[in-house]
């Protein structure tokens, strides 16, 4: 080895050995060790329960300090914050509170934890407090609606003559989620008549429930070569449905002259 080489080693050396000798700083530090909700995927206004888990990997405890968490990072204000009053030396504490519910829905949003919130505590790493997590967030199911439609129409004869008794044969039926309670189904001659000519008021249907109704008419005051006859199912608009459009339903006939 050269006299220079000696020299270089030397000081690397000593270098290595004051480092040794400055003392390592005491101090705590906090981190977000876990972080859960239930449910994992939050629907649009329900509660979720929130668990956060703190941890100290520092060297020494730690005193008082604040966790706060965030629905959304870019939420103005925290929905939950615990007040922890100390952390020992590789100790942990685990953290947990009920939020009310997202107000909106969202495909993607990234929730926030962050420890010592108010900066309490000096640490030897203050870069590690703040969290994020990116998850879901669901839109409510539909409610459950029952769904009244016209199922079938006939008219008895088919082609009814003018003054002549003509019978009515009317379809409804219930294809929603729950039964639907009272309504009223009716009947008009033609599409245009100012008022029906047969009504019926039906207690309820059940879910995939229907019901047959008939009535008699006295007969058309005229006759028609094209003419659409008409029923609708809630006329009243007494149930509220899936789809307020599908109530009516129109057929063509004829009406032939006595």
């Amino acid at each position: 080895m050269t006299a220079r080489q000696s020299l270089k080693a030397l000081a690397v050396a000593g270098a290595i050995a004051l480092l040794s000798a400055v003392p390592v700083l005491s101090q705590p530090n906090l981190i977000v060790s876990e972080f859960e909700m239930t449910p994992a995927t939050p629907v649009q206004g329900q509660p979720v329960n929130v668990r956060v888990g703190v941890y100290n990997n520092g060297n020494v405890p730690a005193g008082p300090f604040t966790v706060r968490w965030w629905p959304g990072e870019n939420y103005p204000s925290h929905a939950c914050s615990w007040n922890v009053p100390s952390l020992a030396l590789s100790g942990g504490r685990i953290l947990t509170c009920t939020y009310a519910g997202y107000p909106s829905w969202y495909a993607q949003i990234r929730t926030r934890v962050l420890v010592d919130a108010g900066n309490t505590v000096p640490e030897g790493n203050e870069a590690d407090n703040d969290r994020r997590y990116r998850i879901r967030v669901n839109q409510p199911p539909a409610a459950a609606k029952p769904n009244l439609f016209i199922s079938e129409m006939s008219l008895n004869p088919p082609v009814p003559t003018q003054g002549q008794p003509v019978q009515v044969r009317i379809g409804v039926y219930n294809n929603g989620d729950v039964a639907s309670g009272p309504t009223r189904v009716a009947w008009w001659p033609g599409e245009n008549y100012p008022a029906p000519a047969c009504t019926w008021n039906v207690s309820s249907m059940n879910r995939n429930g229907g019901r047959i109704l008939t009535c008699t008419y006295s007969g058309y005051p005229s006759w028609y070569s094209r003419i659409r006859t008409k029923a609708e199912a809630d006329v009243n608009g007494m149930v509220d449905e899936k789809d307020e459009g599908d109530n009516a339903r129109l057929m063509q006939i004829q009406v032939r002259k006595p």
